[in-house]
């Protein structure tokens, strides 16, 4: 099978050189060559024009504008989607903490950085040393 690297428009910055290569690909599968018999033939149909700078700056105004539109059906979706559901206090919800060796209270536990998304910790029960203490799932916001 013979080889033809046809002279085609190259970029003349160092930006643009995938949207020739996608603008190419492009036009190949449009209007593929289909007279492999002589290289004049094949200069015809993918010769050095076949890629216009206009072309190219319609790939990039086709790009910008497919990216905007996606972004924006995005985030149509997204503020479309429905609510996280809301599962019921029940006693299955809760996370049953037993500490036995340290007593905590809330001036030995480091500064939270976001209060707001934190339980606090329940007051004490009894004086021994084992503490139990619950936390609600639904206030941790993760």
């Amino acid at each position: 099978m013979r080889q033809y690297i046809p002279k085609v428009t190259e970029q003349h910055n160092f930006t643009d050189c995938g949207l020739y290569l996608l603008k190419y690909v492009e036009q190949f599968c449009i209007s593929p060559p289909t007279n492999f018999e002589s290289l004049t033939a094949l200069n015809q149909s993918m010769g050095p024009f076949w890629v216009s700078k206009v072309d190219i700056v319609s790939m990039r105004d086709r790009i910008k504008d497919a990216i905007l539109f996606n972004s924006k059906e995005m985030q149509a979706a997204k503020s479309a989607s429905p609510p996280k559901p809301v599962v019921p206090k029940t006693e299955s919800s809760m996370i049953r903490v037993f500490n036995f060796h340290t007593q905590l209270s809330e001036d030995s536990l480091p500064p939270d950085p976001t209060p707001a998304t934190q339980p606090s910790l329940p007051e004490k029960k009894g004086s021994d040393s084992k503490e139990e203490m619950s936390i609600d799932l639904e206030e941790i916001q993760v």
